[in-house]
C-alpha cells in the first residue's frame, strides 16, 4: 500500500511527506507568507552571522563579500548588509541590443543597494551568442544572434555598471566557452559565454570591446551619466527551426531617455575582472 497508510504513526507520515516533497508549498494566506519570510530572514541571519564571524576571526585582513545571490533575494539584502562589507549578486538582465539597459534594471539595482546599505558587486553577467558551434541551450543570459551583438550588449552592461555610484565590482562570465556537451552529465551548461573559445581563440569583437572600454572605468564613474533604453515593446518574428532567434527581443518605440542617478553615500573604487 501507500507509504502514507494510516497504519503509520502520524509523525512518520509527516517525515515521509517532507522527504518526498520536491516543490515548496506556497503560503495560503498573508499570515503564512509573513511567517515564511520571517523564517527566511532567520536562516539568512544565522548563515551570514556564523560565516562572517568565522572569516573575520581567521582572516581579519580581508573583506567579506557575500554569497553571490542568484539575482533577487527578497527580504534579506539588509541581513547580508549587516554582516558583509560588500554584497554580491549575479545578474542576467534582458536588455535592448540597440538601445541598451532598460530603466527597470536600474531601479532593481537601486532597490538592492538601498536595502543592503552596502556597496554592491556583480559577480556574473553575460550575453551568449548563437553564431558559434556551442549549442547555447542551457545556462543563464539573454541570447543574441551574433558576436557583434554580444559586443554591443557587453558595452551597454559594462558602461552601465561602471556609472553606478554604489557598484564596486563587475565580473563578466566567463573567460572560456563551455563545452559543447555540457560541463558535466548533471550540469548541462553548453553556452557561448567565453571571451575565448574552447580552443583558446579570442572572440575579436568582444575582446576588442572589453579592451577599449575597461580602461575608461574611472572616467565613466566620475561622469556618472546613465542613459537608459527607450521603453520597449515585444515584436514577434519568425523563429529558427532548431532554436529561437534572439531577434525575438525588445524593440524601442521612442528616443533614448536619460535619468540621473540618485545620490548615495558611498565612497567606492571599482574593480573590474
Amino acid at each position: 500500500g501507500d507509504h502514507r497508510d494510516l497504519h503509520y504513526p502520524l509523525r512518520r507520515q509527516r517525515q515521509m511527506c517532507i522527504r518526498d516533497s520536491t516543490e515548496p508549498v506556497p503560503p495560503r494566506d498573508a499570515a503564512a507568507a509573513e511567517l515564511m519570510q520571517d523564517w527566511v530572514r532567520l536562516v539568512a541571519d544565522r548563515y551570514f552571522s556564523v560565516a562572517s564571524e568565522a572569516i573575520r576571526r581567521h582572516d581579519p585582513n580581508h573583506m567579506v563579500i557575500g554569497c553571490r545571490f542568484a539575482g533577487r533575494a527578497p527580504g534579506v539584502w539588509d541581513v547580508a548588509g549587516r554582516y558583509c562589507d560588500i554584497v554580491t549578486f549575479n545578474a542576467y538582465p534582458r536588455i535592448d541590443v540597440e538601445g541598451g539597459i532598460p530603466e527597470s534594471v536600474g531601479e532593481m539595482f537601486d532597490e538592492f543597494a538601498e536595502a543592503a546599505q552596502r556597496p554592491l558587486a556583480i559577480t556574473e553577467w553575460s550575453f551568449p551568442a548563437l553564431d558559434t558551434d556551442r549549442p547555447s541551450r542551457h545556462g543563464a543570459g539573454m541570447r543574441v544572434d551574433t558576436q557583434a551583438q554580444r559586443a554591443q550588449c557587453y558595452e551597454h552592461m559594462q558602461r552601465f555598471v561602471f556609472a553606478l555610484p554604489y557598484m564596486v565590482g563587475s565580473s563578466y562570465f566567463m573567460y572560456l566557452d563551455e563545452p559543447e556537451l555540457g560541463i558535466s552529465h548533471d550540469f548541462p551548461e553548453d553556452s557561448n559565454y567565453g571571451l575565448v573559445s574552447e580552443d583558446d581563440v579570442p572572440y575579436p569583437e568582444l575582446t576588442a570591446a572589453a579592451a577599449r572600454l575597461n580602461p575608461q572605468v574611472y572616467a565613466i564613474r566620475e561622469a556618472g551619466e546613465i542613459r537608459y533604453a527607450p521603453r520597449l515593446a515585444p515584436v514577434r518574428v519568425r523563429m529558427r527551426t532548431r532554436r529561437p532567434s534572439s531577434e525575438l527581443r525588445w524593440r524601442a518605440r521612442t528616443a533614448h531617455l536619460g535619468r540621473s542617478r540618485k545620490k548615495m553615500s558611498f565612497s567606492t573604487s571599482l574593480r573590474v575582472s
